[in-house]
């Protein structure tokens, strides 16, 4: 995250859900063969759900007050199977300066905020943004250590090899990038490398979840750049079947693309740097998948996040504005989400 206005290459929760889930595709291109070992098997299209994965945007805890940072969001994310959120920013543990990156703000938390980082049954942070180095290796190694004691896994540092867990008896990899930027400690985005790395996690997990941090285009913007556009596609076209997007501080559209789905930005989840962020920063998505053997279906939950940077449930008509606005995106992406009772939906064949 950088500066805004400075350049850089770079809901009561569960609001209802009665929607009916309409199919959607576009985008273009055609993804690998889906119908064979990374299939479920399950009971039908009514079967419940055989896994669910919650899915925020980018989130920091310095400056957040005491309390349940998480409000209202947190009874839609208890239920996942699996959250992942992009912790960007680092946790100390012991005293020291940090200096981070020129031109970019120091994003640094006390360890008291991962105690309400894990609502779910199982928590991921992915740490491949352009902040996790900003107290150094140290740091690093200090965040990690801060999450793990809370029961955290986190991946994205260092040479980047995916994270591999079971959620019940489904394997799933996760895989974190940062794109756009050079940032020591960071895994970085490799056109050449990662197509085939996720090919090949593919191949032998049932799901994969490729989490993107896209600083190619300035930031602070809901615009979905055709630079982002093309490197969430290469994922879904190598075979993940969900890529998270983040860095650009606003929602963003939706594609769907071989069976997999690309959110290009999710906006803020829990956020409040030490400068006033633009409106649109404010606009925030919970994103909630569940991913059946024949289809994934994706529910977008709007929020607002208050002056302290904690999310809230917004004012109906704000909330029209903000799914509105992401279907009017994702539109432009070939995608079409349906938008009643308060949610917007969309499914997709696997």
């Amino acid at each position: 995250m950088r500066l805004p206005g400075r350049t850089s290459p770079v809901v009561a929760v569960s609001l209802a859900l009665a929607a009916v889930c309409l199919g959607a595709c576009g985008g273009g291109g055609s993804g690998p063969d889906r119908s064979g070992g990374r299939r479920f098997p399950d009971g039908g299209s009514a079967a419940a759900p055989l896994l669910t994965i919650a899915a925020v945007g980018d989130t920091f805890g310095m400056n957040v007050p005491p309390g349940d940072p998480l409000g209202p969001a947190r009874d839609l994310l208890r239920d996942a199977d699996l959250f992942v959120f992009n912790h960007e920013g680092v946790i100390r543990t012991t005293p020291g300066s940090c200096e981070g990156i020129p031109r970019q703000s120091v994003l640094v938390s006390g360890p008291d905020v991962a105690a309400f980082l894990a609502p779910a049954r199982r928590n991921v942070a992915t740490l491949a943004n352009n902040h996790v180095f900003d107290c150094g290796e140290r740091g690093i190694a200090e965040t990690r250590a801060a999450l793990a004691d809370r029961g955290i896994d986190s991946t994205g540092t260092g040479a980047g090899d995916a994270l591999l867990v079971r959620v019940g008896d489904r394997r799933v990899a996760v895989l974190a990038r940062l794109a756009g930027l050079d940032v020591a400690g960071a895994a970085a985005w490799d056109a050449d490398r990662d197509p085939a790395l996720i090919a090949d996690l593919a191949a032998g997990n049932d799901l994969v979840v490729v989490a993107l941090h896209l600083h190619l285009v300035p930031s602070w913007t809901d615009e979905t750049a055709a630079e982002h556009v093309a490197v969430v596609g290469a994922a879904l076209d190598a075979g993940a079947d969900l890529v998270i997007g983040h860095g650009s501080h606003a929602p963003q559209g939706v594609m769907v693309r071989g069976g997999g789905i690309g959110l290009l930005s999710l906006g803020n989840f829990l956020f409040r740097p030490d400068y006033e962020m633009p409106g649109k920063a404010h606009r925030s998505v919970v994103a909630e998948v569940a991913v059946h053997g024949d289809r994934t279906d994706l529910t977008l939950h709007p929020f607002r996040l208050d002056a302290a940077g904690r999310p809230g449930v917004p004012a109906p008509e704000d909330a029209r504005k903000i799914l509105r606005r992401i279907a009017d995106l994702s539109r432009d992406l070939g995608t079409s989400l349906e938008i009643r009772d308060g949610a917007a939906r969309l499914s997709a064949p696997r």
